[in-house]
This record gives structure tokens, C-alpha cells and sequence, in this order.
């Protein structure tokens, strides 16, 4: 019977983005070594766009309640593994990594943290971290982080297996540009920031500079990609009164479309594993404005980017200053680019993942 990785994910976003095109990147690496491919999804995406997708390159696809740790589960995913002659699963997105491990120990599993752990200043969430990766985890868990300072973090845990740093891709595919040129902004200049999870994302921070900057007048406009997290913090800040200058976005497929309408990115994050947001902004021309945490900190051999001390809005407003005054720089957007083509494409991400498995798996 033929051999399969199956990889098990909670991932759940209304569109397949870089997500879906890194699992088709990894499948074919997979295939070519003669191994079988299989999916399990949470129930609720069944019918979500990018499933037809997923069809198309893979074996077999399950969709199974999000119960995460649920006994009932942890029984359907160790009758998959049976059942699909699984050598190896890979566990994305976190939610179920835990039952995926238990629902059969004895199998090599990957657990991809997407996330910053962020435990230096909080005792709970270490103990947390290391209940899991300790103690639940043992000799066949294998973890990936999307930055090398989440790797740091996680390997201070004194894992049983090296936690290796192989930083997320995007598909330039996605990423249809415009050629920039170099030109000075007119008032108001436009800002964009992802604000799904405003906490986390910084969004009360990039208000408290866009207002800090707009107090005479409007020197920008802020666009604020927002889900229903994004909604509820809004409501709770300003009631029905929402700022001219603010607008709020839907997500959209075609995220060029959002690009298109910035003038600067910004990534005002208190956490970050990698931000995708700010890699293809950057890309598609865009300078940029982000804040020091450490999952940015691969930003920081780009041109044209200001980075500013995280939680502190003045100093946001101050780097979005400078950067308005710096205007676009076509020099830099080409060296950006090409960085980003060498070091961010979907085939170096996948034959670092291939490099990584076969390390541990004999295929």
C-alpha cells in the first residue's frame, strides 16, 4: 500500500492566499519521492473557495469537526492515519496539533508554530508551551517556526528535537504589480493595516498615530482590512462615529486590489510570526512602516522601511512622518523585490521544508 503524509490543518480563512499555495508547492515536492497526499480540514470549510483547489492536487481530503482535542477526534484522525498507511503527519496552524500526536504517538508529526510564543514575560503561557512541548511532545515531534526568533523562543524550552526557523513564502503568482516609479506623496498620503485581530495587530496603536497625525489636519487616511474581530473593536472606540479618514475593507480575494490602494504599508503588531502582509506590500512597491517586534525583524535589510518602538503610537507617527517625506524610491522597490524573490518564493520555502523531513523521515 503506498505511503502518505497526511497533513491536518485548522486553518480556516475565507480565502486560500499564500496558505493554500504553500501546501500545493510542499504536495508536489511529495509526490515526486512517491508519496501519497492527504488533507483533513475543519468541517466548516467544505465550501469555501479554495477547496476545488485543494482537489486538484490532492489524494484524498477529510473534513472533520474542529473539536480539537476531543476523544471522538483523536479516534477519526488515528483511524485516517491507519487507514491512509500515514509515515509522517504535518500539523498546521497549531489547533490540532495536539490530538493529531495523540491519535498516534508513534508517528513522526510536525508541528508548524505560525505565531511569535512570546513567553519571556509571561509564566502562565510558558508553562503552557512547555506542558505541550515537554511533556505531550516527545521524541517524534518535529517543530517549524515561521521566524528565527520564534525558533529561539521555542528552543529555549529544551525541546527533545531542535526547533528549526524556515521562514513562510508568498506566491508571487498573487501578486500582480504595477512598475512604480519614484514620485513624492500628495496629502493625504493613504495607509493600510490588516487589523483582523486588532490587539494583536496593533490596530488601537496605528489609530492613536493616524489621530496624533491628523490633529490640525488630514495628512493621511487610514484603510483598515478588517474581519469581525476588527468590527466589534471599532464599534467599541468610536460608536457610530467612525473618522472620515478611516475606512474599513472587507478581505478580498484579489489582495493586489488592497495593495493598489496604499500608499504605505504599515505592521504596528505586538506579535508577529512572519507577516505576510508586510512582505507583499513591500513587494508590490510599497514603503513600509512596522514596528520592532521580532517577527518583522526580516524587514530590516529592506530600503525604504522605518521602523518604529512597539507600543509607543508617537513614535509610529514620527516613522510615518519621515517615510510621507521620503516619497517612493524606484531603487529601492527593485532591490526589494529581488531579495524577496531569492530569499521568499514558494520553491525555496518547499525544498527547505523537503530538507527538513527527510532529516528526520526515511522516504
Amino acid at each position: 500500500m503506498q505511503k502518505s503524509v497526511v497533513i491536518i490543518t485548522s486553518y480556516d480563512g475565507p480565502y486560500g492566499g499564500n496558505f493554500i499555495a504553500s501546501l500545493c508547492a510542499l504536495d508536489k515536492k511529495l509526490k515526486e519521492k512517491g508519496l501519497k497526499t492527504v488533507y483533513i480540514f475543519q468541517e466548516k470549510v467544505k465550501d469555501f473557495s479554495y477547496v476545488p483547489t485543494v482537489e486538484t492536487f490532492a489524494d484524498t481530503i477529510y473534513f472533520l469537526p474542529y473539536r480539537p482535542n476531543s476523544f471522538d477526534n483523536i479516534k477519526r484522525i488515528r483511524r485516517i492515519l491507519n487507514d491512509e498507511n500515514a509515515v509522517l503527519i504535518y500539523s498546521r496552524m497549531s489547533g490540532w496539533d495536539i490530538a493529531a500526536h495523540l491519535a498516534k504517538p508513534s508517528l513522526p508529526i510536525i508541528w508548524h508554530m505560525e505565531m511569535n510564543p512570546n513567553i519571556a514575560d509571561s509564566p502562565i503561557k510558558k508553562l503552557k508551551y512547555i506542558g505541550k512541548y515537554r511533556i505531550i511532545g516527545g521524541k517524534n515531534v518535529y517543530s517549524v517556526a515561521t521566524s528565527y526568533p520564534a525558533a529561539k523562543t521555542l528552543n529555549t524550552l529544551n525541546l527533545k528535537n531542535k526547533c528549526v526557523a524556515i521562514q513562510n513564502a508568498t506566491d508571487f503568482n498573487r501578486l500582480v504589480i504595477k512598475n512604480k516609479e519614484t514620485v513624492s506623496f500628495k496629502k493625504p498620503v493613504t495607509l493600510l493595516t490588516f487589523g483582523y485581530n486588532p490587539y494583536v495587530k496593533g490596530l488601537d496603536i496605528a489609530l492613536d498615530a493616524v489621530e496624533e497625525l491628523n490633529k490640525k489636519e488630514t495628512v493621511c487616511n487610514l484603510l483598515v482590512s478588517a474581519q469581525k474581530l476588527t468590527y466589534d473593536y471599532i464599534k467599541k472606540r468610536y460608536g457610530n462615529n467612525l473618522p472620515s479618514y478611516v475606512e474599513l475593507l472587507k478581505p478580498v480575494e484579489n489582495i493586489v486590489e488592497v495593495y493598489n490602494k496604499a500608499d504605505i504599508i504599515l505592521s504596528p503588531s505586538r506579535s508577529e510570526g512572519f507577516s505576510f502582509a508586510l512582505l507583499e506590500g513591500i513587494y508590490c512597491g510599497l514603503p513600509a512602516v512596522y514596528s520592532d517586534v521580532p517577527g518583522t525583524s526580516w524587514a530590516d535589510e529592506m530600503k525604504g522601511v522605518y521602523k518604529f518602538s512597539s507600543e509607543n503610537a508617537s513614535d509610529m507617527a514620527k516613522s510615518i512622518e519621515k517615510c510621507i517625506a521620503d516619497g517612493v524610491i524606484k531603487e529601492n522597490i527593485d532591490y526589494n523585490r529581488k531579495i524577496i524573490k531569492e530569499k521568499y518564493s514558494l520553491s525555496v520555502w518547499s525544498d527547505c521544508m523537503m530538507k527538513f523531513i527527510n532529516s528526520f523521515v526515511k522516504i
